[in-house]
């Protein structure tokens, strides 16, 4: 198989985890995501890296585990429901681009109309997170936040959410120094 890829500056390239899960859809999980459950929903959360340089794109991998017997909406959504959707909080410089997630499934029946798409299971969707700003920016806590609403049987909760923090590290470029060793989260 040959892919080629391309990105509108030179500057931005992908983690070298990143570029196996992409071409091979090989996916390392860490030893240890960071994880949260409300109600029928488990988050887990980890980027394909522990460090990031400038301009490196590292990805945010989100797996969301549904209980048997549940689903969560996705879109498209009729009004008044919540569909799965991931919000990061800023960060200067961190360049956040759209969430990928798997095709939903399509579900018909007495308490669903013709347009009702959700997620069943395990599902794993990524948003690909740029860090853009000047070396020397330092470490980071990246704020997810994952929305839903959940259902059983013809009766849904109230719209929720999990908020995760993962950390990441700042690391020099390969011969370079970092300008300072400042700290954010």
């Amino acid at each position: 198989m040959i892919q080629k890829q391309f990105y509108e500056s030179y500057r931005v390239r992908d983690t070298g985890t990143g570029l196996i899960a992409h071409a091979f859809g090989i996916v390392k999980e860490p030893s240890a995501p960071v994880v949260a459950t409300n109600g029928p929903v488990t988050v887990r959360a980890w980027l394909d890296s522990a460090t990031y340089v400038f301009f490196q794109r590292v990805m945010l991998n989100v797996e969301v585990s549904i209980a048997p017997g549940h689903h969560v909406y996705s879109q498209p959504v009729s009004d008044g429901f919540t569909p799965l959707s991931i919000e990061i909080d800023a960060l200067e410089g961190l360049q956040v681009g759209p969430a990928r997630w798997p095709t939903p499934r399509r579900v018909t029946g007495q308490s669903f109309n013709d347009e009702t798409w959700v997620y069943q299971g395990d599902v794993r969707g990524t948003v690909p997170l740029t860090f853009a700003a000047a070396p020397g920016g330092g470490d980071h806590n990246v704020a997810v936040t994952v929305h839903y609403q959940a259902c059983h049987e013809g009766s849904c909760f109230a719209a929720s959410s999990v908020r995760l923090r993962l950390p990441v590290r700042e690391a020099a470029l390969f011969g370079r120094s970092l300008p300072s060793s400042a700290s954010k989260t």
